[in-house]
């Protein structure tokens, strides 16, 4: 029997960190895969004031080789991600190819199908309005 993903998702997350008077910004990626045999991996890297690698909630102590490793596999991730959304934004459910953009509430973009009116895609940047 062999075991196949059944699920995977990616999350980017982008915030501040550290004190109030003088910020820093960070970036988490959290990789979830869900297994044909009900295993389920979550991996979260976490760059910013501090850098760490969990796999499960357990911290991975890396070597300054291996963190440059793990960034570099997460930008590749994290353009996957960009890709995929892309797919997601060009056509709509109904099949249209025909996407308008717009601005919703601060922060907020939409994609819109210009022949059914449907909300193809939303956008949001926790950046401006925190």
């Amino acid at each position: 029997m062999s075991i196949t993903i059944t699920k995977r998702q990616t999350n980017v997350h982008q915030g501040t960190e550290g004190p109030t008077h003088d910020p820093y910004g960070f970036t988490e990626y959290l990789m979830t895969t869900e297994y044909s045999n009900g295993v389920t991996v979550d991996i979260k890297v976490h760059y910013g004031l501090a850098n760490y690698f969990s796999v499960n909630s357990a911290e991975v102590v890396l070597d300054d080789n291996q963190q440059e490793g793990v960034h570099q596999w997460a930008a590749n991730h994290a353009a996957w991600i960009t890709k995929s959304q892309d797919r997601k934004r060009s056509r709509c459910s109904c099949g249209s190819k025909r996407i308008a953009g717009r601005t919703g509430y601060p922060g907020e973009y939409l994609y819109i199908c210009k022949d059914c009116g449907e909300t193809v895609h939303c956008d949001f940047d926790f950046s401006s309005v925190v």
